[in-house]
Order: structure tokens, then C-alpha cells, then sequence
């Protein structure tokens, strides 16, 4: 008699009973595993790296020029050293190894990227207490507007400096007495100097010049990012199909069997 291997669906009818009450068992198993897994929540922060505009030769409008490229100040933010700056500013030193990205040995809790095509940086971090995550989030977010604001506080320093400089020698002109033959040798004086003093007002001003600033407040995620519902469900559903797969090699193994010995397979 030939021997052969097949599952036969009509098992499922057979076993129904055993398959519910299977996937009544993996539910169960689902439902505590949603429960009692700890809670993850995210915290969320939008930085906007700031910029210098310049014009172009040839062009009339500005160009945002970043104080660095943003892919650089996200590198020296993933750093371990930044990191565990962040960390223990905090008051989580104990949560650097889990803070650093895969590639430094760690966890990958921490989430800095760029938004394409802008100078904004979203900084999101994942710990199982919502202050924690908070707290973590807002140092690196102060830590990154310290570090590129200290790279442009020279050149906001000699720009300040100047509109000072123009501010008191145009104050010391408007002093002078206008006498009949100086009178327009300093009226021209004033003008060019009103002229220099717009000028560089307008160079430490929106949007020539921008610091490094958040967007808004660093926030947590009303819900928690893990455990979620959905996966929940799905775990449920897979060890359910994974049993009734089983059940049904197991019925067709123990067809092949029968066979193998000379029984005849049940016509059911």
C-alpha cells in the first residue's frame, strides 16, 4: 500500500474543539503578556539648528546657511560622551548603556534624525517611566542648543559689538552743532552711519541670524509605545495558526502512520 504524506483539512472539522479552545489559551497568553509587560513611553523634542543667511552672487534672496551641518551635530549628539553627559544632567547616569545607539553597544533608546529638507532636529527617547523620558529628552535637547550656540557667540559677539560701536558714534554726531559750514559734511556722516547701523541690526536679526532654539516643549506620548494592541492581537493570532498547523501535520502523521502499518485511514 503506498505510503503518503498530506494534510487533510477535513482535520480541522475533527479538531475543532482542541483548536478553539487553542486559541482561547493563546488569547489568554496575549492578554497577560499586554498587561503585565512593562510600559515604554516616548518623549519628544523639535530643535532648530540655527543658520546664517547669505546671498548668493547674482541673487537678491538670502540662503539659510546652517551654523553646521546637521548630520554632523547629530553624530556628536549619538556620541557615547554626549550621551552620558545627557544622562547624568538628567539624574539617570544609570541609563547610559540602554540610552546609546546599537552601533555603540546599547539599546538604541534614543532617536535623533533629521526632517528632510530643514534644519530641524527631532530628538525621541524611550524609557519606562514618563519623566524619565522627559527629563532625558529636554538634556539632550539643552545640551545640543549649548554646543551650537557656542560655535556662533563669536560671530553674534563681534556683530553686537559693532551695532554698539555705530549706536554710540552715531549718538556722539547727533551731539555735534550743526554750524553753517559743517552742516552737511555731518548730515552725511549721520546718513551713512544710520545706514551702517540698519544694516548691521538687520545682520543679528530674523532671518539673517538665528540661534540654535526648540520648537515648542519637549512632550510625552499620551500612550505608551510598547506594549501596543495590535501586536497584542497579532501574537494571539500566530500562536493560534502556529497550534492549528500542528494539529493538522500531527493528523497527517498519524494518517502516514496508520498506512505505514497497514491500517486504512478513517474516511472521516
Amino acid at each position: 500500500m503506498e505510503e503518503t504524506f498530506s494534510l487533510n483539512w477535513g482535520a480541522l472539522w475533527r479538531w475543532r474543539l482542541l483548536i478553539a479552545g487553542a486559541f482561547i489559551v493563546c488569547t489568554m497568553l496575549a492578554a497577560a503578556w499586554y498587561f503585565l509587560a512593562p510600559r515604554q513611553w516616548a518623549a519628544v523634542g523639535l530643535v532648530r539648528i540655527g543658520s546664517i543667511a547669505t546671498i548668493a552672487p547674482g541673487s537678491t534672496e538670502p540662503v539659510e546657511v546652517p551654523i553646521e551641518p546637521v548630520p554632523t551635530a547629530i553624530d556628536r549628539m549619538l556620541n557615547p560622551p554626549a550621551v552620558r553627559q545627557a544622562a547624568r544632567g538628567a539624574g539617570y547616569p544609570g541609563e547610559v548603556q540602554h540610552l546609546l545607539s546599537r552601533a555603540y553597544g546599547g539599546r538604541g533608546d534614543i532617536q535623533i534624525m533629521q526632517l528632510p529638507g530643514t534644519n530641524l532636529v527631532s530628538i525621541r527617547v524611550v524609557t519606562d517611566h514618563r519623566e524619565k523620558s522627559r527629563r532625558i529628552a529636554q538634556a539632550l535637547s539643552n545640551d545640543l542648543i549649548r554646543a551650537e550656540n557656542a560655535l556662533i557667540q563669536p560671530l553674534w559677539d563681534s556683530r553686537v559689538a559693532r551695532v554698539q560701536t555705530l549706536s554710540r558714534s552715531l549718538a556722539a554726531l547727533r551731539q555735534q552743532p550743526d554750524k553753517a559750514a559743517d552742516g552737511v559734511r555731518l548730515e552725511l556722516a549721520r546718513m551713512r552711519l544710520r545706514s551702517e547701523l540698519q544694516h548691521a541690526q538687520e545682520s543679528i536679526s530674523y532671518p539673517r541670524l538665528i540661534k540654535t532654539q526648540t520648537l515648542g516643549h519637549v512632550s510625552v506620548l499620551a500612550r505608551p509605545v510598547s506594549p501596543r494592541p495590535l501586536v497584542a492581537v497579532a501574537l494571539a493570532i500566530t500562536l493560534g495558526l502556529l497550534f492549528t498547523f500542528g494539529v493538522l501535520i500531527w493528523d497527517a502523521l498519524g494518517r502516514c502512520y496508520g498506512v505505514r502499518q497497514g491500517k486504512r485511514p478513517s474516511p472521516r
